[in-house]
């Protein structure tokens, strides 16, 4: 995904808006982009999405472990067969409400964090598919990408504090239709003042928004979970995958 938006960013959306409105104001509109999102970040800072997953993982196998009286993993499995052959119920104990209320905030929280940084990814797709839907098309598959974890770190900690997949589902889809909301108030508040000169500014714009977007929270996510090596072989997969996508629908296209 941020190989992918990296080579929009800089091989289509800022090079034609240089051709369109020259470059200085194509680096200036960029570098707004860049600022706008870093003020965004700063003042309603994403949550953890690992520590998320984490928290409440790790909420639900202590109380399993408090319930069957076992500090082990292998123990407590082994306790939890015992007791459904004795008749033992020990095990269904429900998780302590401090805890339950404590992942409950934690999703809660995520979810309106993750929901404020959507509304600027939506406008970036909406801007995009403006120019062409062969630009769009990738941008709008590389977000959902990630918005895949995204959406993780949202339902888990609400359903492990609410065993209910309603409630988790809820929550998650909130926060992900910020994307469509920030999409239809460009499309509604600003379509009369779409000219070609506003529409490539609010491209360059994208651009910086893409760029900050991978270098602040895509890459620093990537190599939590992999090595530098396969983060960036899957970066450069991504960009050639967009080079060949492109280059074909602007021959045929």
């Amino acid at each position: 995904a941020a190989g992918v938006m990296l080579y929009i960013s800089f091989a289509d959306l800022l090079t034609d808006a240089v051709e369109e409105i020259g470059f200085p104001a194509a680096n200036i509109w960029m570098f707004l982009g860049m600022l706008l999102f870093a003020g965004i970040v700063k003042f309603i800072p994403e949550p953890d999405l690992m520590m998320n997953t984490e928290d409440s993982t790790t909420i639900s196998q202590s109380s399993s472990a408090k319930g069957d009286g076992v500090k082990t993993r292998h123990g407590s499995q082994i306790r939890r067969r015992r007791g459904k052959k004795e008749g033992d119920t020990s095990n269904n104990r429900a998780v302590p409400i401090q805890e339950k209320t404590h992942l409950w905030m934690t999703g809660i929280v995520t979810a309106l964090g993750i929901s404020l940084h959507n509304f600027p990814e939506g406008m970036a797709v909406y801007l995009t598919c403006l120019k062409g839907l062969q630009v769009g098309v990738p941008l709008a598959f590389a977000i959902a990408l990630h918005n895949i974890p995204e959406g993780m770190a949202v339902a888990l900690p609400i359903y492990a504090s609410t065993n209910s997949k309603y409630e988790a589902f809820k929550w998650t889809l909130v926060s992900g239709l910020c994307e469509p909301v920030g999409a239809l108030l460009v499309g509604t508040l600003f379509y009369k003042t779409m000219t070609v000169y506003a529409i490539n500014c609010m491209l360059a714009g994208v651009a910086g928004i893409m760029i900050f977007l991978c270098i602040h929270e895509l890459y620093p996510t990537t190599l939590k979970y992999c090595s530098p090596e396969v983060c960036s072989l899957w970066n450069i997969v991504g960009m050639f995958t967009i080079f060949v996508s492109l280059y074909f629908m602007r021959m045929f296209g």
